[in-house]
This record gives structure tokens, sequence and C-alpha cells, in this order.
């Protein structure tokens, strides 16, 4: 059982790529080492990224930008849904290379200060395997621009109606959802399934009620109108009606 679970997660670690359509913009997924960095395409030379990945990704990233046509120089900004070295650990890169500012959750700057995780809740074997990796992986976080205490608002960036971002502290304190037309991102508030297109629990939630109560608030209040919604890792994106389900089940 445990050499299944480790090849299904090592063949899900490809990188990969995949352009979905979400009204009325584009979004532009890339995957490496099982986790997404989302491209939401504003304009033709007017673009917000979502997550960085890895620090040992970011040059091959931004490699893959451009091989898609997609230059770094378009980034007007980074928005980091949580401060883990997965999501969190390329965004020094951009934010030096391509002076694209930064955006964090408040409860996360100690994160990327100190450059590893807070404890973390693993809610399976795949990550128990992984917890003391993932836990002691060690990164060297950004300065950020934006420091996200309550809703902000997207208009100073990318115009008036855009979208908006709010705080959903569940897999860390600090983490953010980032509302873009009918599409939500959710970070690591939960997962895409390994091989099916379903919502499930991400590897490390310390309080998957709580979790379950903050995806439910989304459906209902913040984002009603939503029927896409982009996981951290695997999806890329996932129905509405995947999210609702996921939401009603069993703790």
């Amino acid at each position: 059982m445990i050499l299944l679970a480790l090849g299904v997660l090592c063949a899900s670690c490809a990188s990969s790529f995949d352009v979905t359509v979400s009204n009325p913009f584009e979004v532009t997924t890339f995957r490496k080492s099982y986790a997404n960095t989302h491209l939401v395409k504003i304009s033709e030379d007017k673009y917000l990224m979502i997550d960085a990945g890895s620090a040992d990704n970011a040059e091959t990233l931004d490699a893959d930008l451009r091989n898609h046509g997609i230059k770094p120089e378009w980034i007007r900004l980074l928005i980091l849904t949580h401060g883990h070295w997965d999501h969190a650990g390329g965004a020094a890169y951009f934010q030096e290379r391509y002076k694209i500012p930064v955006v964090i959750g408040s409860g996360d700057q100690n994160l990327l200060v100190q450059g590893h995780s807070d404890p973390l809740c693993p809610t399976g074997m795949i990550a128990r395997l992984r917890q003391s990796g993932d836990f002691h992986r060690a990164f060297t976080g950004p300065k950020p621009d934006v420091v996200v205490n309550q809703d902000l608002s997207l208009d100073q960036w990318f115009g008036p109606g855009i979208g908006r971002v709010m705080s959903v502290p569940a897999h860390t304190t600090g983490s953010l959802a980032v509302i873009v037309g009918n599409a939500v991102f959710v970070g690591d508030l939960f997962r895409g399934a390994m091989l099916t297109t379903e919502a499930t629990t991400h590897f490390y939630m310390c309080d998957v009620p709580g979790a379950k109560r903050l995806i439910q608030e989304l459906l209902t209040v913040k984002a009603p109108a939503a029927e896409l919604f982009f996981p951290g890792h695997f999806g890329p994106s996932i129905a509405r009606r995947e999210v609702e389900d996921y939401a009603r089940g069993p703790h």
C-alpha cells in the first residue's frame, strides 16, 4: 500500500501545463513538483500570478512562461495564497528579477521570515510520509509589498471590478483566496483529487471542519456566482458541484 501511494504521488509530480477558460478570463496553470502556479490573463499584456512554486523550480517556471507566450514583465501582481515553500519559495526570484509586487496574508508573515512551515497536521498516510521533509524544507521568502488582513480589492492593479482577495485562515493562519470573475483560487483550502475531478481534503489541515465552513462561506456569501475553483495542487480546476459535494460531506 505504501509503495502504491508513493507511486501515485510521484506519477502526479511531473510538470504539466493547462489552459482553462474561466469567464471572462483565461487561466494558464503550470504544475511543477505537484504544486500549481496560476496565471490569469486580464488583457494582452497584463497578468495576475497566483503562487510561485518552489525556489528550485523558479528558473524553469520563468522559461515555461516565456515558452507559452507569457512574458514575466507582463505580471502586474503576485499573490501568495500562503507562505509554504512549495507556493512561496519561488516568489523572491520573480520579485527581485521583475520587480513584481507580492501580496501575502498577515498571518503568514512569520513563515516568510523564518523560511519554513509551522507545525503540520497530516490528514493521511501520504502526508505522514512527507511530513518531516515538508516541515524542514527551508526557503528564502520575499519581502511582501502588501499584507492582507481584510478583503482587498484588485482595482488599483487591474481596474474596477476585476477581483478581490479574502482571508481563509485554515491551512495556515494567513491563507488567502482570490476571486476573479467566476473563478476562485483557493490555495490549499482544499486540493484536487489525484485521479478524479473531485475536491478533497489537503494533505495537511489542522481544522477540517473549520476549513469546510470557510468553503461554505465562499460558496454562499463571498463568491456565490463562482463556477470554477482552482486549487494549489492537482486539478487544475474543480467544478462548483464537486466543491459543494465536498463541503457537505463528512468531516
